[in-house]
């Protein structure tokens, strides 16, 4: 009898201990894209705390989920003896739709003459952002005049955007293929980072993720191609960008002590004349990581 107490107590006490591994939520279908539908079982007793990336519509034994992101998290509370949080994560992959092998997928990549238009709006807005200021720009440092440029080159132009953007564009032919923020199975998350596609990168993540390396001469880089730089001394800001124009370079200086920055245009003669060595991008400037093109121009 005393046995068979003990052996009660033991299974109970292990239930108690281990109750939590049994309780996970399990996807049982993985969507294929944004506003795909994924779905997970929810153990009994567990409780969701948090949702982000996607819209829950079904809750219950099983949950549905409409994905909003590239990467989807779910916060859940699950009781015993230790009562604590787990997590439940997915990220779309598009190994299918990669055929370069670049991460993005091929059909939200560019190709052909819309290379040359994404590139004439890209540096188009960026440079007008030295002359007139957008409102639309938030993230005013070297990363984000560069993701601003890129989502701002992806739109339609059109009399909305020109009221939005705060100036009056030049007469080129918009992207022809697609425009943010319907990019094919990404959405507006344009840029990639470790832990999948997001809306936000920066400087070291656009360099990392988001760009293959050129070469190391300025010579090879096509307007709208970015040059990084890399000063270890700074802890904050170590990483700095900055844009190909047709005869030079667009960037932020990024905010210090006694302002937020701005932006500078430079003639590449003159900046290669001006800047010290540490800032030059040239082959003999142990700071420069070279010329840089982003994996979604095919040109």
């Amino acid at each position: 009898m005393g046995v068979v107490k003990y052996s009660v107590f033991f299974l109970v006490l292990f239930i108690l201990i281990y109750f939590h591994f049994f309780q996970k939520p399990v996807i049982i279908n993985a969507p294929s894209g944004i506003n795909d539908y994924l779905q997970f079982s929810m153990p009994v007793f567990t409780r969701i705390l948090r949702v982000q990336g996607g819209e829950l519509l079904d809750t219950g034994r099983i949950c549905t989920v409409k994905l909003t992101e590239p990467s989807f998290e779910l916060d859940y509370f699950y009781p015993g003896t230790f009562q604590s949080k787990g997590r439940l994560s997915f990220f779309l992959t598009f190994d299918k739709e990669d055929n370069d092998d670049d991460g993005f997928p091929d059909n939200a990549e560019l190709y052909g003459e819309d290379c040359e238009r994404f590139r004439n709006w890209m540096v188009w807005i960026a440079t007008n952002q030295k002359i007139s200021p957008s409102p639309a720009w938030i993230h005013r440092d070297c990363s984000g005049l560069v993701r601003f440029s890129i989502i701002e080159a992806l739109k339609k132009h059109d009399t909305a955007w020109i009221n939005a953007f705060g100036s009056s564009p030049p007469n080129f032919e918009d992207v022809q293929v697609f425009n943010y923020p319907d990019i094919p199975l990404i959405n507006s998350s344009l840029f990639l980072t470790s832990q999948g596609f997001h809306a936000f990168a920066d400087a070291r993540h656009l360099l990392l993720y988001n760009c293959v390396k050129v070469g190391n001469d300025l010579n090879e880089a096509k307007k709208g191609d970015l040059l990084f730089l890399y000063h270890p001394q700074d802890p904050v800001f170590p990483y700095h960008v900055m844009i190909v124009t047709d005869d030079g370079f667009v960037y932020h200086t990024g905010p210090d002590d006694e302002s937020d920055g701005y932006v500078r245009l430079w003639k590449r003669e003159d900046y290669l004349d001006a800047a010290p060595l540490i800032w030059l991008p040239v082959k003999e400037n142990p700071n420069f990581l070279g010329v840089f093109r982003l994996k979604v121009l095919n040109d």
